[in-house]
C-alpha cells in the first residue's frame, strides 16, 4: 500500500505531465488504429478479389474439362454402340458359340474399358440369351438376367420408361463368383430403345470418383468444393460421397442459381450449403451452366477457410498495433516530461518568489525561460528540416523502385519470348535468371502487365501455336512440342478454352484450308 500511495502522490504532483502524456497516447493510438484498419481493409478487399478470380478460373477449368471429356466419350460410345461389329453381335446374336464368340466379345469389352480411364465397367444385354456380358476390373464374363450381380443395371433394362442420358447411382454388389466387391459411385450411360427386356442394351459405367478428381484441380488447398447437378436437380458428382444422388430441387441455393437466368455468375451466400437458415458461415458461390449436357457446375468456397491466411496476417497486425501503443505510451511519458519539466520548474519558482521584490532574481527567471524557449524552437526547426529531407529521399527511392520494377518485368517478358519453347521453363527459373524471388516477381509482373506471369507464358505459347497452325502444315503434336507444351491433353483443354475451337478446326478456319493427309490422320487420332 505505501507504494500505491507514493505512486498516487507522484501522479498528482506531476498531473500536467500525465495529462499531456495521455493526450499523446490517445492521439497515437487513434492514428495507429485508423491507419492499420485502412491498410487491412484494402488488403482484405484485394485478397477477396483474388479468391473470386481463382474460383472463376477453377469453375471454367472444371467446365471445360467436362465438356471436352464427356462430349468425346459420349460420341465414341455411341459410335461403338451403333457400328461396332463385335458389340452388335453381343447385343443381337443368337445361339452364340461359347468358345469362340464369347472370347471375342470379352476381348472387345476389355479393350474398350482400357481405352478410357473414365470407364469403370461395361454391360451388354442380349435378349436372345437373356443374359448380360460384362467387363469390370479386367475380368469379363456372362451372367443370366436373374443372376446378374448389378441389380440396378437389370432394372434399367427392364424399365420401359425414358431414361436420363447420364444416370448417377450408388453401386454396392459382389460379382457372381465372389471375385470382386464394389462399393462406389458411378455415372451410367444407357444406350437402348427403352422397350424393356425385348431390346438389346449397351450400358457404360463412368467412375464418378475419378471424374471428381479431374474437375477439382489444384487451385485451392482446402475450403473449396465442386459439385455437378443434372437437369433434374440431382447431384451426380461431389467431393462428399454422401451427397451423391441428393435432390436439390427444394434447396434454397439451387433455386437461386436456376432462377437467376444467367449462364454463369458468382456471389456470396449465407447461411451456407444446405440452406435452412441455421448456418453461420458465408460461402463464395461460383456456378456455370452447360447447355449441351444440361448440368450445373457449382463451386462452394468456405470463406472462413479461404481467408485463413489473411486472418493470420490480421492477428499479427493487431499484435503489432498493441506493441506500438505500448511504445507510444513510454515515448509520450519521456517526451512530455522533457517538454514540460522546465515550465513546471518555472511555475514553482514564480510561486516561490511572487512576494519578493528582487528584480535581479526575476530577470534570471526570465532569462532561463527565454533560453529554454529558444532551445525548443531550434529543436523543432531541426526536426522540420529532417522531415523534409526524409520526404525527398523517400520520393526519389519510390521513383527508382518503380523504374527497376518495369525493367525487371520487361526482362521477364523478354526471357519468356526467347525461351517459351523450353517445356521446363518455370517461374522459378525466370526469377533465378533475373535475380528475384518467385513470389516478388509474380507480384510486380501482375501489377505492371495486368496479367499473371504464368498466363503470359501460356498466352505466348498459344500465340505461337496459332501462328504455326495458320502459316505451316506441320503436325499438331510437333507444333505443340515446339511451343513448349509437355502435356498434350492439357494443351487441347486450354486451346479450346481460349479459342472455342480445336487445333484442327482453327487451322481449317484461319489457315489456307490445306493440310496433308498425314496431318488429318494424326489429328483425328489425337482427338480419339
Amino acid at each position: 500500500m505505501p507504494f500505491v500511495a507514493r505512486a498516487f502522490q507522484y501522479i498528482k504532483k506531476n498531473s500536467l505531465i500525465f495529462r499531456t502524456m495521455l493526450l499523446f497516447f490517445v492521439v497515437g493510438a487513434f492514428v495507429m488504429f485508423l491507419v492499420s484498419g485502412l491498410i487491412m481493409g484494402i488488403i482484405k478487399g484485394q485478397y477477396i478479389q483474388e479468391i473470386e478470380e481463382k474460383s472463376r478460373q477453377y469453375m471454367e477449368q472444371s467446365y471445360s474439362i467436362t465438356e471436352l471429356l464427356f462430349e468425346s466419350l459420349y460420341n465414341r460410345l455411341f459410335q461403338v454402340y451403333s457400328s461396332d461389329d463385335v458389340i452388335i453381335k453381343a447385343m443381337y446374336g443368337e445361339a452364340l458359340r461359347k468358345s469362340d464368340d464369347y472370347m471375342m466379345i470379352f476381348a472387345r469389352l476389355r479393350e474398350e474399358v482400357k481405352s478410357n480411364r473414365l470407364v469403370r465397367s461395361l454391360y451388354i444385354y442380349n435378349p436372345g440369351e437373356d443374359a448380360f456380358f460384362y467387363c469390370f476390373n479386367g475380368a469379363a464374363g456372362i451372367a443370366g438376367r436373374a443372376e446378374m450381380f448389378d441389380r440396378d443395371a437389370v432394372l434399367m433394362v427392364e424399365d420401359q420408361n425414358e431414361k436420363p442420358v447420364f444416370l448417377s447411382r450408388k453401386v454396392k454388389f459382389t460379382d457372381t463368383y465372389g471375385a470382386f466387391t464394389v462399393d462406389e459411385n458411378w455415372i451410367s450411360v444407357f444406350f437402348g430403345l427403352n422397350r424393356g427386356m425385348s431390346t438389346p442394351a449397351f450400358i457404360v459405367n463412368i467412375d464418378q470418383g475419378y471424374f471428381q478428381k479431374l474437375i477439382e484441380g489444384p487451385l485451392f488447398d482446402k475450403g473449396h468444393a465442386t459439385l455437378v447437378i443434372d437437369r433434374n436437380g440431382v447431384i451426380i458428382s461431389d467431393s462428399d460421397p454422401d451427397m451423391i444422388n441428393k435432390n436439390l430441387c427444394e434447396d434454397e441455393l439451387y433455386r437461386m442459381i436456376t432462377g437467376s437466368g444467367l449462364a454463369n455468375d458468382s456471389f456470396t451466400y449465407h447461411p451456407g450449403r444446405g440452406g435452412g437458415g441455421g448456418g453461420v458461415t458465408d460461402y463464395l458461390v461460383t456456378y456455370k451452366k452447360s447447355p449441351s449436357l444440361g448440368w450445373v457446375f457449382i463451386g462452394l468456397g468456405n470463406k472462413a477457410e479461404l481467408l485463413a491466411n489473411f486472418n493470420r496476417i490480421q492477428t499479427v497486425m493487431t499484435v503489432i498495433s498493441v506493441l506500438f501503443m505500448l511504445a507510444s505510451l513510454v515515448i509520450s511519458f519521456f517526451l512530455s516530461k522533457y517538454m514540460y519539466t522546465p515550465l513546471y520548474d518555472l511555475m514553482r519558482t514564480v510561486n516561490d518568489i511572487k512576494n519578493q521584490k528582487d528584480l535581479n532574481l526575476s530577470m534570471k527567471v526570465y532569462d532561463d525561460l527565454r533560453h529554454e524557449y529558444l532551445d525548443l524552437v531550434s529543436t523543432v526547426q531541426k526536426l522540420e528540416s529532417g522531415i523534409e529531407r526524409f520526404a525527398e529521399m523517400k520520393a526519389r527511392a519510390v521513383a527508382v523502385s518503380e523504374t527497376r520494377k518495369n525493367e525487371w518485368v520487361q526482362m521477364a517478358a523478354d526471357y519468356i519470348n526467347r525461351n517459351f519453347s523450353n517445356g521446363t521453363i518455370s517461374i522459378e527459373t525466370i526469377a533465378e535468371h533475373i535475380g528475384l524471388s518467385p513470389n516478388y516477381l509474380r507480384a510486380i509482373f501482375k501489377a505492371v502487365k495486368g496479367i499473371s506471369l504464368s498466363k503470359y507464358l501460356t498466352d505466348t505459347r498459344l500465340e505461337y501455336v496459332k501462328k504455326m497452325l495458320v502459316e505451316t502444315n506441320m503436325h499438331v503434336h510437333e507444333i505443340v512440342e515446339r511451343a513448349g507444351f509437355l502435356n498434350a491433353k492439357h494443351f487441347y483443354v486450354i486451346f479450346k478454352q481460349s479459342t472455342g475451337l480445336t487445333a484442327e478446326m482453327y487451322r481449317k478456319k484461319y489457315g489456307d484450308g490445306g493440310s496433308s493427309d498425314n496431318y488429318g490422320k494424326h489429328n483425328a487420332e489425337n482427338v480419339t
